[in-house]
């Protein structure tokens, strides 16, 4: 958390945006969250260990080279043991809910204070995803987050299924169900509807969500869904707007889900649904909503709002792959559930900092790299001038990132395939164990 120091003095950088934002990461609001699970008197009280495990997330530290850093960052006291024992051992003490708390509710912070410019309709715009992570190849990560069932036993690694909650302007992680793939990703969708859905809020899915039950429900709550279809059918329009776009009716199914009770549903709803090809040679996509105004909600605008669902997949890359946080490190599924919650809350707090930066260069925060907005903040952290003028280096920092714009490529494909060949090393086909006593046996 070495940056963090740069962005604490929000009095004197005069931001409004940070002023509302950075006090749900300060030591009072942690020291509350985790109150009455530490004592005063531990080295490694939570903001401590907040400090060290965001840091850790950040810099792809191992826990063997973190706490010598607390000490020299005087985080930790002088006096305090170099090993990483009472470093991991506090990881484990303190619950799981706590760090959830604080990676979340800093995300929901940030996506309270949209940007208008960035807004669709005057409206919050929520996408829903869902992501996996590759969990290290213990005993209780296999039984909490089996491996694929595809994969021969011994040989795959356990995975952890992640649902996502997205702000689209601001691009904040405001919420996260995981599970196993013994669960599917709708049912973990639905536990984050009571806590993160307000009305007014629009709902942006792929063809994996959306559905008669889901529209119609979220829909009485005062949320809208926008979705792509997949397979159903199409009877014609009720009503034309103009070509590939109009509105129709959808009855309700024969049979539903385990988790409602289709009494309660209506017999039949009107929907929107939207056709277009997106290039010349491309496959038709369908889309249905319940934003049926065609004056206030226009076709072309619906059209560019979903073509930014594919904010979510950057997104997850960004966490994934510049983060490095594909593959946790944890042997126990708690602990590799606290890494996802710090990675998060790491990820929130670089958006944060982009956020702030693009609003003082009255750009969309869409137009600046998250792997090159990261690696300045960190270069700006440890620089002299953050010590000695945390508020100038900032402001630096703030101006530099309004120039690491990306180009806008609309339509790029790229070949998926690698140039770089693989080791020398075989493949691994049967357990470990098996490998290890058949060389010891030849």
């Amino acid at each position: 958390m070495a940056f963090y120091r740069m962005i604490e003095e929000i009095d004197s950088l005069k931001s409004r945006f940070l002023s509302k934002v950075l006090p749900r990461l300060n030591r009072q609001s942690v020291e509350k969250v985790f109150s009455g699970y530490w004592k005063r008197n531990r080295p490694f009280h939570p903001w401590a260990l907040i400090s060290l495990f965001l840091t850790q997330m950040a810099l792809h530290k191992g826990t063997e080279d973190i706490v010598g850093f607390g000490i020299n960052e005087g985080i930790l006291p002088r006096n305090a043991s170099p090993h990483n024992s009472a470093y991991c051992n506090a990881r484990v003490s303190y619950p799981e809910h706590c760090f959830r708390e604080i990676a979340l509710d800093f995300g929901k912070a940030l996506a309270e204070e949209a940007w208008a410019k960035e807004l669709f309709f005057d409206r919050r715009v929520l996408v829903v995803d869902e992501t996996t992570f590759r969990l290290p190849d213990s005993p209780s990560n296999q039984h909490e987050y089996p491996q694929p069932s595809a994969q021969k036993s011994g040989l795959g690694f356990p995975v952890m299924h992640a649902c996502c909650l997205m702000d689209l302007s601001s691009g904040a992680i405001i919420d996260v169900e995981m599970g196993n793939d013994k669960a599917s990703e709708r049912s973990r969708f639905y536990k984050m509807w009571a806590r993160s859905l307000k009305p007014g809020d629009i709902i942006l899915q792929d063809a994996g969500y959306g559905s008669y039950a889901e529209a119609s429900i979220l829909f009485d709550k005062g949320v809208d869904s926008f979705f792509r279809l997949n397979s159903r059918a199409f009877n014609g329009y009720v009503k034309q707007f103009s070509s590939g776009d109009g509105l129709v009716e959808w009855k309700r199914p024969r049979e539903f889900g385990w988790w409602l009770d289709p009494e309660g549903l209506p017999e039949n709803i009107i929907m929107r649904e939207i056709h277009y090809t997106p290039f010349p040679g491309a496959k038709e996509i369908r889309l249905a909503t319940t934003l049926l105004d065609p004056k206030i909600h226009t076709r072309q605008k619906l059209i560019n709002l979903y073509q930014r669902r594919w904010d979510m997949e950057l997104r997850f890359d960004d966490i994934k792959t510049v983060m490095n946080l594909e593959t946790l490190s944890c042997k126990t599924p708690t602990g590799c559930r606290k890494e996802v919650f710090m990675g998060l809350l790491a990820y929130n707090l670089v958006r944060a900092v982009m956020v702030d930066a693009a609003r003082e260069g009255n750009i969309s925060v869409r137009k600046l790299s998250f792997s090159k907005a990261l690696n300045s903040i960190l270069t700006f952290a440890f620089c002299d001038l953050s010590r000695n003028d945390p508020a100038c280096a900032y402001d630096l920092l703030r101006r530099n990132l309004k120039k690491l714009s990306i180009r806008y490529r609309p339509h790029r494909s790229e070949p998926r395939k690698i140039k770089r060949r693989n080791t020398k090393y075989r493949l691994l086909t049967t357990s470990r164990k098996d490998a290890r006593n058949q060389r010891l046996s030849a």
